[in-house]
């Protein structure tokens, strides 16, 4: 048998009411007194909803990893290339 700890029933409990919740909104959906989507198709965006919005989390933070690592790519390459300058200045002599 499955335990599982009270976070993982919580969680599970959230997105059993999003999935109702999305299936009762798109009942809602109509044009001309006929629903938007048939039944058959809200059931099954309901029942897949958790797993459509786990993945959309997943591809989320897979595209803000890549941004964060071009950008630090991008500062490191302009870190390490960057001109140096002379450090001696010159400092005219003035005759008396």
């Amino acid at each position: 048998m499955i335990t599982l700890e009270l976070w993982q029933k919580v969680v599970l409990y959230l997105l059993f009411l999003l999935s109702i919740f999305v299936f009762v909104q798109t009942s809602k959906l109509r044009i001309n007194n006929m629903p938007l989507i048939k039944l058959k198709y809200r059931i099954l965006l309901a029942l897949f909803f958790p797993v459509i919005l786990g993945l959309v989390f997943i591809i989320g933070s897979v595209f803000i990893g890549l941004i964060a690592a071009i950008i630090l790519l991008f500062t490191l390459r302009s870190y390490f290339l960057r001109k140096k300058e002379n450090v001696e200045k010159k400092i005219p002599i003035k005759k008396f």
